[in-house]
Protein backbone atom coordinates (compact mmCIF):
# COMPACT_ATOMS: atom_id res chain seq x y z
CA UNK A 1 0.00 0.00 0.00
CA UNK A 2 1.01 3.26 -0.83
CA UNK A 3 0.36 6.20 1.42
CA UNK A 4 0.94 9.95 0.28
CA UNK A 5 3.53 11.70 3.28
CA UNK A 6 0.44 14.40 3.25
CA UNK A 7 -1.63 10.98 4.49
CA UNK A 8 0.95 9.21 6.13
CA UNK A 9 -0.04 10.93 9.43
CA UNK A 10 -4.06 10.59 9.59
CA UNK A 11 -3.70 7.14 8.11
CA UNK A 12 -1.32 6.43 11.16
CA UNK A 13 -3.82 8.29 13.72
CA UNK A 14 -6.86 6.20 12.12
CA UNK A 15 -5.08 2.81 12.40
CA UNK A 16 -4.23 3.73 15.77
CA UNK A 17 -7.71 4.72 16.82
CA UNK A 18 -8.68 1.60 15.35
CA UNK A 19 -6.29 -0.34 17.65
CA UNK A 20 -7.11 1.37 20.91
CA UNK A 21 -11.00 0.87 20.00
CA UNK A 22 -11.26 -3.07 19.54
CA UNK A 23 -7.87 -4.22 21.11
CA UNK A 24 -8.07 -6.00 24.69
CA UNK A 25 -5.73 -5.73 27.56
CA UNK A 26 -5.02 -8.70 29.39
CA UNK A 27 -6.33 -8.51 32.71
CA UNK A 28 -3.94 -10.86 34.47
CA UNK A 29 -5.91 -11.03 37.85
CA UNK A 30 -9.37 -12.73 35.29
CA UNK A 31 -6.37 -14.74 33.89
CA UNK A 32 -5.18 -16.09 37.00
CA UNK A 33 -8.70 -16.72 37.66
CA UNK A 34 -9.86 -18.62 34.51
CA UNK A 35 -6.58 -20.38 35.09
CA UNK A 36 -7.53 -21.72 39.09
CA UNK A 37 -11.34 -22.53 37.77
CA UNK A 38 -9.19 -24.83 34.55
CA UNK A 39 -7.39 -26.43 37.54
CA UNK A 40 -10.31 -26.97 39.59
CA UNK A 41 -12.31 -28.26 36.98
CA UNK A 42 -9.77 -30.86 35.94
CA UNK A 43 -9.79 -32.21 39.79
CA UNK A 44 -13.19 -32.54 39.36
CA UNK A 45 -13.19 -34.69 36.23
CA UNK A 46 -9.94 -37.02 37.58
CA UNK A 47 -11.78 -37.76 40.74
CA UNK A 48 -14.74 -38.67 38.76
CA UNK A 49 -12.90 -40.63 36.00
CA UNK A 50 -10.68 -42.56 39.07
CA UNK A 51 -13.67 -43.24 41.49
CA UNK A 52 -16.93 -43.68 39.16
CA UNK A 53 -15.45 -44.79 36.17
CA UNK A 54 -12.84 -46.75 37.50
CA UNK A 55 -15.22 -48.70 40.26
CA UNK A 56 -17.83 -49.33 36.93
CA UNK A 57 -14.98 -50.89 34.83
CA UNK A 58 -13.68 -53.04 37.93
CA UNK A 59 -17.75 -54.05 38.31
CA UNK A 60 -17.89 -54.83 34.25
CA UNK A 61 -14.65 -57.22 35.21
CA UNK A 62 -16.06 -58.73 38.23
CA UNK A 63 -18.99 -59.61 35.89
CA UNK A 64 -17.40 -60.92 33.30
CA UNK A 65 -15.30 -63.16 35.32
CA UNK A 66 -18.34 -64.17 36.98
CA UNK A 67 -19.74 -65.07 33.74
CA UNK A 68 -17.20 -67.28 32.40
CA UNK A 69 -17.15 -69.41 35.53
CA UNK A 70 -21.05 -69.45 35.34
CA UNK A 71 -20.49 -70.73 31.74
CA UNK A 72 -17.86 -72.87 33.03
CA UNK A 73 -19.77 -74.78 34.82
CA UNK A 74 -23.00 -75.55 32.72
CA UNK A 75 -20.66 -76.74 29.55
CA UNK A 76 -19.02 -79.07 32.36
CA UNK A 77 -22.57 -80.11 33.33
CA UNK A 78 -23.54 -80.64 29.78
CA UNK A 79 -20.43 -82.24 29.07
CA UNK A 80 -21.43 -84.71 32.21
CA UNK A 81 -24.72 -85.31 30.69
CA UNK A 82 -23.54 -86.31 27.44
CA UNK A 83 -20.66 -88.46 29.24
CA UNK A 84 -23.38 -90.18 31.06
CA UNK A 85 -25.66 -90.76 28.23
CA UNK A 86 -22.85 -92.26 26.01
CA UNK A 87 -22.26 -95.08 29.20
CA UNK A 88 -25.57 -96.02 29.71
CA UNK A 89 -26.00 -96.54 25.67
CA UNK A 90 -22.47 -98.56 25.80
CA UNK A 91 -23.91 -100.92 28.59
CA UNK A 92 -27.38 -101.02 27.45
CA UNK A 93 -29.16 -99.45 29.82
CA UNK A 94 -32.04 -98.29 28.56
CA UNK A 95 -32.48 -94.01 29.86
CA UNK A 96 -34.88 -91.59 29.05
CA UNK A 97 -32.19 -88.76 28.99
CA UNK A 98 -32.98 -86.45 25.59
CA UNK A 99 -29.71 -85.53 24.00
CA UNK A 100 -28.00 -82.29 24.07
CA UNK A 101 -26.31 -82.78 20.47
CA UNK A 102 -29.64 -83.24 18.24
Amino acid sequence: MVVGYAMALPYLLTLYQLHLQFARTVDMEKLQSALIDVERHLDTLETVLENKLQRAVTMLQNAYGEGKQVSARIRASAQSVQMTETATRRSGISCDIPSLSS
